[in-house]
């Protein structure tokens, strides 16, 4: 059974499935309700073109929001919500992930990809399974891929030198390292 679920304020439908996690709220800011948001895109602008978000935990237990007002920082994001205007509101908030509806999905450019659709790959070296992606480390300098397979854990650079193809809908990454950058022998089965 899906789990569809509706919008107090609308008859507007939604699919818990089809909902993409775009950020998560790290902090408040002020003593008005607003809060800190950690994006997971360097595409700060399509914040400005929200109205409305899910915010939850977890998916299934997302509920939707307006957006009051949106502030673009230089590596973040600070959002008022409407039913959001105390501090102590926002507390509440902190931890919690934004979510949009699938079709509101920014297209992004070639060779990117979401930290959604790179959870959970299978990560291959030459045609040997290294393990699967569990996280992704969001540094200055470029992402990280955290691999593990079993009790181990690999950290990947996730740079185009190395990268051979991501495969998302397949859940397949394929990397083609220069022999000793990647020390992964002991992952081999």
């Amino acid at each position: 059974m899906k789990d569809f679920r509706t919008d107090q304020n609308s008859t507007e439908l939604w699919n818990v499935h089809q909902l993409v996690a775009i950020g998560k709220i790290v902090r408040c800011v002020g003593i008005k309700g607003a809060v800190k948001i950690h994006p997971y895109s360097s595409l700060l602008e399509r914040f400005s073109l929200l109205t409305k978000v899910f915010l939850g935990e977890t998916l299934q237990t997302a509920e939707q929001y307006e957006i009051q007002e949106v502030e673009l920082r230089e590596t973040y994001v600070v959002i008022a919500f409407s039913n959001i205007t105390t501090r102590n509101d926002a507390e509440q908030l902190v931890g919690k992930y934004l979510f949009v509806n699938e079709a509101q999905r920014i297209a992004l450019p070639h060779n990117e990809w979401f930290i959604d659709d790179i959870l959970d790959c299978e990560v291959f070296v030459r045609s040997v399974f290294v393990g699967r992606v569990r996280d992704v480390l969001s540094l200055p300098s470029q992402d990280v891929w955290v691999v593990q397979n079993g009790g181990k854990e690999i950290l990947i650079p996730a740079v185009r030198e190395i990268i051979e193809s991501v495969d998302v809908k397949n859940k397949i990454i394929i990397l083609c390292p220069p022999e000793g950058l990647l020390q992964f022998d002991e992952f081999k089965k």
